[in-house]
């Protein structure tokens, strides 16, 4: 999971423009590891 917490920052980093659509992706990643572990 942190592994691709950093991945997703150094990409957004690399992609200013792209930092909404990382930001939900990572949301979206994060969620669904969530509803996996109920």
């Amino acid at each position: 999971m942190n592994v691709i917490v950093i991945l997703f920052s150094v990409l957004a980093e690399n992609n200013p423009g792209h930092k909404v659509r990382f930001c939900l992706c990572l949301f979206c990643f994060s969620f669904l590891q969530y509803k996996q572990l109920e």
